[in-house]
């Protein structure tokens, strides 16, 4: 090898990376001896270093928009990719740049494109708009090759309600700097993401509703008549400190239907209420608002709820019937449940759409 090959080597091998080619063992002289212990050597530094390299604990990586829980490590708030054309690269630092000062946002963790722990970025305090989060890397933690794309992805580690997170701030992320030097040259380089890169927005709380589902049969037979059961939903949300709520205050139903079905008297029931929480039905949908807290929390326990109502159907023989809930919505945009974490009314969910679709019903 040359002295340029086994550098290359060890580079990679550093970057926890296979070597393009592997050291000769060379016999029969004590130089020759010497320069493949000294290439060995460099080997096990680096295997010493992979071993103690943390991996991501968190098993989504996904990029859209979600809750930040107080108190806890956030899902994915964005990722970078970093290409050079020049020569290989040594990053010396990584920035993380936000839309606006989110205090809740203790600090921001760094993670390679093998999900590695590559450390956490604090406020740097050389700005002074207090939204730009920075990490700075000893020498041969990160590299990229020249001609070669790596990327890093961050998450956002939140302050907890006693130690002054708040509920409904949001975060985005505007932009990812990573600086470094050239390998060959020591020239200083800086990639900024580009233009084109949007990041979603992301939205603290207190509380998050997790999942909903259906309830009872997939399919069923369709009966006319007073007071049957539309479909059955569970919610399940969780709570990060002892005075947060989950409390559900508007749901909207898609109506679907064959048959020329129409719905009246709808009302909201709930297991272990004997009365039933009135709620509107139009052609399209059914609509639940202002609904109490004995109906819709979830603070203490998922909450099962079934939508009762009269049936009719013009055409019985290819009449059919489903309730969906199926916009999710978006920090900008309400979808089909309201709900407060006790400081604060959302308008949507982080579940993926639909939401949850009901039983079939069918003639």
């Amino acid at each position: 090898m040359t002295r340029a090959q086994e550098r290359r080597a060890v580079r990679l091998l550093r970057a926890h990376r296979a070597p393009n080619c592997q050291p000769k063992t060379l016999t029969g002289s004590s130089s020759s001896s010497s320069s493949t212990s000294s290439v060995f050597s460099r080997a096990s530094i680096s295997s010493s270093v992979s071993s103690s390299i943390q991996s991501d604990p968190l098993a989504d990586v996904s990029i859209r928009s979600q809750f930040l829980l107080l108190g806890e490590v956030g899902p994915v708030l964005g990722a970078a990719s970093i290409f050079i054309e020049e020569e290989p690269l040594q990053v010396t630092s990584i920035f993380v740049n936000l839309t606006q000062e989110v205090p809740t946002v203790d600090a921001v963790l760094v993670y390679d494109d093998q999900r590695h722990f590559l450390g956490t970025a604090f406020l740097d305090p050389s700005t002074s708009t207090n939204r730009t989060y920075k990490l700075t890397l000893a020498s041969n933690i990160f590299a990229v090759d020249k001609r070669d794309e790596r990327s890093i992805y961050v998450r956002p580690r939140l302050q907890s309600k006693d130690n002054g997170g708040q509920s409904n701030q949001l975060v985005q992320i505007s932009s990812v700097t990573v600086k470094g030097n050239g390998e060959w040259s020591s020239q200083p380089y800086t990639k900024v993401s580009s233009v084109s890169d949007t990041f979603p927005e992301f939205v603290t709380a207190r509380s998050a509703i997790t999942s909903v589902k259906r309830l009872g049969e997939a399919t069923s037979s369709l009966v006319t008549g007073t007071a049957r059961n539309l479909g059955s939903f569970e919610f399940a949300g969780r709570i990060t400190d002892s005075s947060a709520h989950i409390d559900m205050t508007r749901l909207t139903f898609d109506i679907g239907q064959t048959g020329g079905i129409t719905l009246s008297n709808v009302s909201l029931g709930s297991v272990g209420i004997n009365e039933r929480f009135p709620c509107t039905a139009s052609a399209s949908q059914i609509v639940c608002s202002a609904i109490p807290d004995s109906y819709g929390s979830l603070t203490d326990a998922p909450r099962r709820l079934t939508i009762y109502g009269d049936i009719a159907a013009s055409d019985p023989s290819h009449a059919s019937l489903r309730l969906t809930l199926n916009s999710a919505g978006d920090p900008s945009t309400d979808g089909a449940i309201t709900w407060s974490d006790g400081s604060a009314s959302f308008g949507w969910v982080s579940v993926p759409e639909p939401i949850a679709e009901g039983t079939y019903f069918k003639y």
